[in-house]
């Protein structure tokens, strides 16, 4: 299977800048709905930053399909659980009381039908009456960033580089995003790019919210307003769902 992030892992974390005000949002949503959680399971985890961030007394499992996520992961959380797998298809011998998902990864599962996997994957997963915490990228954040074209970000500490990133809508609701990272080499005096496209998938609230309903409460559907580019949230959903 291609490694989606193979390019992109190496700069993810410099790209992403503070991860912080995220972190808090999730530690925040755990204590508030699962203050006696003690296992903790992040799909797509990526580099780890996040898990890394959470309460330290949490048994902590990460899975992504990223070999280059996950070797930067594992120097991060040497005594977490790492796995490579699919989130939209898992089966692991642990349950957990809570079970995440952020940075909108789920809209990488291009189908609803590995959408309805994943939802299914995660219930048996989880204890009885277990958190499922998830963010989305709504359609409406999607055209929005779309219709601005492209735009720069600062790559923060890698020093003289920038990301240029631009995304197209090839077919309804499918948005790809076309990442072009520009590496200083100060010992060659030269500038190398890193390109990198990753298909993202939306689906109506609505659908999404039906399709939940099948194995979980929802607890809470919170939409983020404003400037997509000036704050991450604005146009994306965060559900907050409770194991039947």
């Amino acid at each position: 299977m291609q490694d989606g992030y193979g390019t992109y892992a190496a700069f993810y974390d410099a790209i992403q800048g503070d991860r912080t005000e995220r972190i808090v949002k999730i530690q925040t949503l755990i204590d508030t709905y699962a203050p006696r959680a003690e296992s903790i399971l992040e799909l797509a985890c990526g580099t780890g930053t996040i898990l890394e961030g959470l309460h330290a007394h949490y048994r902590k499992t990460g899975l992504d399909d990223s070999k280059a996520m996950l070797a930067l992961a594992t120097q991060r959380l040497p005594h977490a659980t790492l796995i490579e797998g699919d989130m939209a298809d898992f089966s692991l011998p642990d349950t957990f009381d809570v079970i995440f998902c952020t940075f909108n990864s789920i809209n990488h599962l291009l189908s609803f039908k590995a959408w309805q996997s994943m939802f299914d994957s995660v219930y048996k997963q989880l204890r009885p009456k277990g958190l499922f915490i998830f963010d989305v990228n709504t359609t409406e954040r999607m055209q929005a960033l779309a219709a601005l074209g492209s735009w720069t970000k600062d790559m923060g500490n890698y020093e003289d580089n920038y990301l240029l990133v631009y995304m197209t809508t090839p077919e309804k609701d499918v948005f790809t995003w076309h990442l072009q990272i520009f590496e200083r080499i100060k010992t060659a005096k030269t500038t190398r790019m890193h390109s990198q496209q990753i298909p993202t998938r939306t689906f109506p609230l609505s659908k999404i919210e039906a399709e939940l309903a099948r194995h979980f409460a929802i607890l809470s559907a919170r939409t983020g307003s404003g400037n997509p580019i000036l704050n991450e949230d604005a146009g994306r959903t965060y559900y907050v769902c409770q194991a039947k």
